[in-house]
């Protein structure tokens, strides 16, 4: 699970098959909501949503006014609580369920390259990605441009793309772009803005 904000993408990922995916339905908007200090007052609004609590609802859809139309799941979280061991381990987040058995999620440094590369190779899941991060894919539109580790880079790397490959956008310095090639190894570099369409 991506956690960006109040929005969060699941992305299941099945070994056997050695492919992950991701729906629409995996996209929703989540935060807390205190109902003891609210009282009768309904949750509707996308503003409403609290950064902290010990109720966590999540929303599939909401309308062009940032108006929540449907909830997919409401629960109770907890960081760092653990059963099993008097040691708290705050890189576990754990949902509970009505039943009291929790779904529980590990931090991650980063979304393994495998997943991504899966992601790519499915035009539907790989749009729910892009849309949900809010970042863009571009096109080399240069015969040969050279990857540099940052803006300040005098001299680019050994590692160079060609016209027509496909890249991630990642964020803009300036003249300056963070791009990420999925190819046999997954690259991450600066390229210079003019070497990729608009």
């Amino acid at each position: 699970m991506i956690i960006r904000q109040n929005k969060a993408l699941e992305i299941k990922t099945y070994t056997n098959k050695k492919e992950s995916h991701c729906d629409k339905d995996s996209f929703s908007y989540f935060g807390f909501w205190d109902y003891e200090k609210h009282g009768d007052e309904e949750l509707k609004h996308v503003s409403q949503l609290e950064k902290s609590g010990s109720r966590i609802y999540f929303y599939t859809k909401k309308n062009q006014n940032d108006d929540l139309l449907e909830t997919t799941r409401d629960c109770f979280v907890t960081l760092n609580e653990d059963d099993d061991s008097t040691i708290p381990d705050p890189d576990l987040l754990r949902l509970y369920a009505i039943n009291g058995t929790p779904n529980v999620y590990e931090k991650i440094k980063q979304i393994p390259p495998t997943i991504l590369k899966s992601l790519k190779k499915k035009p539907k899941d790989w749009k729910i990605y892009l849309d949900f991060m809010g970042t863009v894919e571009k096109t080399i539109a240069v015969p040969k441009a050279s990857i540099f580790k940052n803006p300040a880079a005098t001299q680019p790397t050994k590692m160079y793309l060609i016209k027509g490959d496909k890249v991630e956008i990642l964020s803009q310095d300036g003249q300056w772009v963070k791009i990420r090639y999925y190819g046999k190894a997954t690259i991450e570099g600066w390229l210079r803005i003019d070497d990729i369409g608009k």
